[in-house]
C-alpha cells in the first residue's frame, strides 16, 4: 500500500471522527437542556416559591396603595339642589359636592337597591361581570382646579388596568363591584375635616 493511501485513508478517519465528535457534542448539549427542563419542572412542581415571587411581593404600581388610605365610611346626601359625598377614613372626612343623581346612584349602591331601569353604573357592573373584570379599587388621587381625580383599577385575567375616572363614578362602580376605595391620605388631612 502507497503512503499517500495510507495518508488518505487516515485523513478520512479523522474527518469521520470530527463529524462524530459534533454529533456527541450536539447531543451532550441536547441531553444537558432537557436535563434543566425536567430540573426546573420538578422545582416547580414541588417548590414553586423558589422560582416565583408570589404575588403579595410584586410591586405594580397601579397597586400600590403607599400614600393612600382606605375609606372606611361612604356616605351621600341631597342638600337643596347639590348632592353632597362624604368619605371618612379613621378621624378624617372630605365632602364634595356631586350631582344629585350621582349621589342617588352611590346611595343606592350602598344600601344594595337596583332600580327598575339601570344607570350608567349598573351597566357597567354588568358588562364587568359578564367580561370577567374585576374591579381591584378607586383611589381619589388629587385636586386640580377644584376639581377631584380618581382612578379606576381593574383587573382581566392578569392585565391590570388603570383609567382616570371622576371620583363620583369610580366611587359609584367600585361599591357595586365590592371593591375598596381609596384616598391620596395628604389630600384627605389637607381638604378634610378632623372629626373625632
Amino acid at each position: 500500500m502507497s503512503r499517500r493511501y495510507r495518508n488518505l485513508k487516515g485523513a478520512n478517519k479523522k474527518e469521520k471522527t470530527t463529524e462524530g465528535d459534533k454529533l456527541l457534542a450536539a447531543y451532550k448539549i441536547i441531553s444537558i437542556i432537557f436535563a434543566a427542563i425536567i430540573i426546573v419542572q420538578t422545582i416547580y412542581i414541588f417548590h414553586p416559591s423558589t422560582l416565583f415571587q408570589t404575588a403579595a411581593n410584586i410591586a405594580i404600581p397601579d397597586l400600590s396603595t403607599h400614600g393612600f388610605t382606605k375609606i372606611d365610611k361612604i356616605t351621600t346626601g341631597i342638600v337643596g339642589n347639590d348632592g353632597v359625598l362624604s368619605l371618612r377614613s379613621g378621624c378624617y372626612e372630605l365632602s364634595a359636592g356631586v350631582e344629585p343623581y350621582m349621589s342617588i346612584s352611590i346611595q343606592n349602591s350602598l344600601d344594595g337597591k337596583v332600580e327598575a331601569r339601570p344607570n350608567a353604573h349598573d351597566i357597567a357592573r354588568d358588562v364587568f361581570s359578564a367580561l370577567k373584570i374585576n374591579v381591584l379599587m378607586a383611589k381619589v388621587t388629587e385636586r386640580r382646579e377644584n376639581a377631584f381625580y380618581a382612578k379606576l383599577v381593574l383587573r382581566q385575567g392578569n392585565t391590570i388596568l388603570n383609567f382616570d375616572a371622576r371620583p363620583s363614578d369610580a366611587i359609584a362602580i367600585a361599591v357595586r363591584m365590592k371593591a375598596d376605595v381609596y384616598m391620596n391620605e395628604t389630600l384627605l388631612r389637607t381638604e378634610g375635616k378632623n372629626v373625632c
